[in-house]
């Protein structure tokens, strides 16, 4: 995850950038692409985690018995289309060649986004201007996000079961080993079929309500940037276990809800322009500005379906999540029901 967190804040700080300008249309300018810039390099990366750590919440609509609980693995493969690996970014370009401070817009089409090439994309420079950005930086090169998540879940009475995640560092290829990357995962189900007078009805499915809130944090090196994200889901599962109840058994999974998320980043915006008061093209002024801004994901619809393989303990399950990037989601734990 350092990689990822340190693309944004080379985007972020090279040369994103401002000036000396009595009435700020420049500096305005420049911060308003440099927002949309930044969200649309960062956005399949936000995306990518929202996915994430939304799949693999559930994977029955059984509730456990009172303390019974299962702990398991979530291991899930988020797919990076090809649409998402690009991005049409734009720049700005000033000077006072003409005696006086212009500017206009340039835009830069095929830009990496931070999933997309490696390779950095150069501003051009008109002849005694100058660019903000001057660059923008590579991406990672990467088609899929893997991640993996362990998580702990408890029966309580009344068909209510509790749940708990816990990342404390990146665990997987292509993100690193580093202390400064957590995500905690915080939720709820309630099983219909053990509701008080409900349990007394022979349910030919097993139905249940369930929702988890779960907040992520990426600190960049030397804190240049950090990255928070929060999001919620909120599902109806379905299912139904065929099989023995201790030896051998298989259990189809059906679930649909909503999900919304929403990321801030905090960096220092730099800000570079001619300088207006020496009026020599060739000098510039920079200044440094602490930013924060705040994205929101539009809630959306996720759809799974999979299937369970439980050995005596021990369960094994698959399911496909339909969502704004396809998902395969694996896991692996034991349950005492």
């Amino acid at each position: 995850m350092r990689e990822y967190t340190l693309a944004i804040c080379i985007f972020l700080t090279a040369g994103l950038s401002s000036a000396q300008d009595t009435n700020g249309s420049i500096i305005d300018r420049i911060k308003q692409l440099d927002d949309i810039n930044l969200r649309a390099y960062s956005e399949p990366l936000m995306i990518g985690l929202g996915v994430a750590l939304g799949t693999g919440i559930f994977y029955t609509a059984r509730s456990h018995d009172v303390f019974g609980f299962d702990f398991g693995l979530r291991v899930m493969q988020v797919r990076i289309p090809s649409s998402a690996r690009y991005f049409s970014a734009g720049a700005v370009a000033c000077s006072l060649a003409n005696g006086q401070l212009d500017y206009y817009d340039i835009q830069v089409e095929n830009v990496s986004t931070i999933f997309g090439p490696s390779e950095i994309t150069w501003v051009p420079r008109p002849a005694n201007a100058r660019v903000n950005p001057r660059l923008f930086p590579g991406g990672l090169d990467v088609k899929t996000l893997p991640f993996v998540m362990p998580q702990l879940n408890v029966g309580f009475p009344f068909g209510l079961e509790l749940g708990f995640g816990y990342l404390p560092l990146a665990m997987t290829f292509p993100l690193d080993r580093e202390k400064n990357i957590r995500f905690i995962r915080l939720g709820a189900k309630l099983g219909f079929n053990k509701l008080p007078y409900l349990n007394r009805i022979d349910f030919p499915i097993d139905l249940a309500i369930g929702g988890f809130y779960q907040i992520g944090h990426v600190q960049g090196d030397d804190q240049v940037a950090t990255m928070t994200m929060t999001l919620w889901n909120l599902q109806i599962l379905a299912s139904k276990r065929i099989g023995t109840a201790w030896l051998l058994a298989i259990e189809p999974f059906l679930a649909g809800g909503i999900e919304g998320t929403r990321y801030n980043f905090r960096y220092d915006f730099q800000k570079v322009l001619p300088d207006t008061i020496g009026g020599v093209p060739t000098d510039s002024i920079i200044v440094i500005e602490p930013i924060d801004i705040d994205y929101y994901q539009q809630n959306r619809f996720r759809a799974m379906i999979g299937m369970s393989l439980y050995v005596g303990p021990i369960f094994f399950h698959y399911d496909y999540n339909i969502v704004t990037y396809r998902t395969h989601n694996l896991m692996m734990g034991m349950t005492i029901r």
